[in-house]
């Protein structure tokens, strides 16, 4: 692995160029709506973050989204990462 520093400047100029589209949605969050939301935007994005409000959520949605991903083995899978607060010793939430 290498570690690249990058100077402020050259920062400045990374973020200016980045565009960040936020929504949120009414209906309940399901891995095909996601998924399918993913591959309609899929030349538009290179990442999506999906944000539950408890841990059971966010590791159904994984593991049904991991589920997915394997069942279309479409031509790029794609990299899911869960990230929940389970993974966190109380001391270091405080």
């Amino acid at each position: 692995m290498e570690i690249i520093r990058v100077d402020d400047v050259d920062l400045e100029i990374i973020e200016a160029n980045r565009c960040r589209t936020f929504f949120a949605v009414s209906q309940p969050l399901t891995a095909l709506l996601i998924w399918e939301d993913i591959f309609k935007n899929k030349n538009q994005r290179q990442r999506v973050i999906i944000i539950c409000n408890t841990a059971s959520q966010a590791q159904g949605l994984y593991r049904d989204l991991d589920e997915l991903n394997r069942d279309f083995q479409v031509e790029n899978n794609l990299e899911i990462t869960l990230l929940h607060s389970r993974f966190f010793t109380r001391a270091s939430r405080n």
